[in-house]
């Protein structure tokens, strides 16, 4: 089952939301090599804030949210194998809007995601007490900023504190809920300064230039992952399965 917001969706600027493709399909791969008979159900909700998932309001659910939505699913079922969950990114977007970190909106977003996401995998763990659990960390693509001048190498320098911050908040939460943490930052190298040539924007530290080539934020100002940046993504999943 996967769970979240865009990310969980697939979704990229050009093609929108592909919920069996972004990271779901090669997950679900990797699953089927030990249960072939394993077939994925996909709820996620592009747009999606940790407070939308608990109380609705993004996306259409019968249920009336999310979390809802997947508690529904799961009484009474004892087949529910693995659980990924995305979520957290659009919590703080917002605060970076302008080119420039707002501190008191990253600090008030945490504070709010780290209350709301470890409520979500408690309830996802107790609907669900012999599923895997798997909590995706987050790349850190304000790096992107760092191609727009001095300005805004500023920016991707200050944005690697509330990045460090946010796979704190994931770990807790997934700590809460006896959940494995697939480490996204880690497979981004998000704090690799070394050089490395991009292949649209030449020579950038490590981190920027993967977050160049697999996002399409430097390109088109969109945070979402191209298909090698899923690929990492679902690389960084299954090596927590």
């Amino acid at each position: 089952m996967s769970l979240g917001d865009s990310l969980s969706m697939g979704y990229q600027p050009q093609t929108k939301d592909q919920p069996r493709a972004g990271y779901n399909g090669a997950v679900l791969k990797a699953v089927r090599a030990t249960n072939r008979n394993t077939d994925i159900r996909t709820f996620g909700c592009s747009g999606e804030t940790s407070t939308t998932f608990l109380k609705g309001g993004r996306c259409d659910y019968g249920e009336g949210s999310q979390m809802a939505r997947a508690e529904a699913f799961m009484k009474g079922r004892t087949n529910v194998r693995t659980i990924t969950l995305s979520l957290g990114g659009n919590d703080v977007v917002p605060c970076a809007r302008s080119g420039s970190v707002d501190a008191e909106c990253i600090q008030k977003a945490t504070t709010t995601l780290t209350t709301n996401l470890a409520e979500i995998v408690r309830r996802l763990r107790a609907a669900a007490p012999n599923a895997q659990i798997v909590v995706l960390d987050n790349y850190d693509v304000f790096l992107g900023e760092w191609v727009k001048g001095a300005a805004g190498q500023e920016t991707a320098k200050q944005s690697l504190i509330f990045s460090h911050l946010l796979t704190g908040v994931v770990s807790f939460a997934a700590f809460e809920g006896r959940a494995d943490v697939a480490k996204v930052s880690t497979y981004f190298h998000t704090d690799s300064w070394r050089p490395r040539k991009s292949a649209s924007f030449g020579t950038l530290p490590r981190n920027v230039s993967l977050i160049c080539d697999w996002t399409y934020y430097c390109s088109q100002g969109d945070i979402h992952p191209t298909d090698e940046g899923y690929a990492r993504m679902a690389t960084a999943v299954v090596a927590e399965l």
